[in-house]
C-alpha cells in the first residue's frame, strides 16, 4: 500500500515540472516576439518636386500661377528615378502649367484635372514605377 502513494506523488510532480517548463517555454517565446521590431511595411515615397511660377495662357496672359508639388511614387526606386529626372518632369509640368487658363484652374474640378495631367507628363517620362498621385502644397493664381 505504500508504494501507490509514491507513484502518485511521483507522476504529480513529474506533471508539475513539465507544466512549469511548457510555460517558461511559452513565456519566453511571446517575449522575444514582444522584442522584435517590427519592420514598416513598404508603402508610397513622396518627392518633393519644389514651386513653379508661370504665365497662364488666354487672353489675360498677364495672370500667372504659383504651385508647389509633392509627388507620391509606389517604390523607392521609381522616387530614384524621379529624383534623377527631375529637370526633365518639371519641365513637363512647365508645359502643363502654361497651357492652362484662369478657367481651366478653377476651382476643385480644375485642381483634379490639373493633378490627372500633372501624373501622366510625368509617367511619360518614368520607366520603372511611376507617379500615382499629386498633392498641391501651394497654390495660387495672381
Amino acid at each position: 500500500m505504500s508504494a501507490q502513494p509514491r507513484k502518485t506523488s511521483k507522476r504529480i510532480l513529474l506533471g508539475v515540472i513539465i507544466l512549469a517548463a511548457l510555460t517558461a517555454a511559452a513565456g519566453g517565446y511571446f517575449w522575444l516576439q514582444k522584442k522584435r521590431p517590427a519592420e514598416p511595411p513598404p508603402g508610397p515615397t513622396l518627392v518633393k518636386m519644389g514651386e513653379f511660377v508661370t504665365n497662364l495662357s488666354g487672353p489675360d496672359s498677364r495672370r500667372f500661377v504659383k504651385i508647389q508639388v509633392d509627388m507620391e511614387v509606389s517604390s523607392p526606386g521609381a522616387a530614384t528615378e524621379l529624383i534623377a529626372r527631375t529637370s526633365q518632369v518639371r519641365d513637363r509640368v512647365f508645359a502643363v502649367l502654361r497651357s492652362r487658363t484662369v478657367a481651366d484652374l478653377a476651382g476643385p474640378e480644375g485642381m483634379r484635372r490639373l493633378a490627372g495631367d500633372l501624373i501622366a507628363s510625368a509617367n511619360s517620362v518614368l520607366t520603372s514605377g511611376g507617379v500615382s498621385a499629386v498633392y498641391f502644397v501651394e497654390f495660387a493664381i495672381q
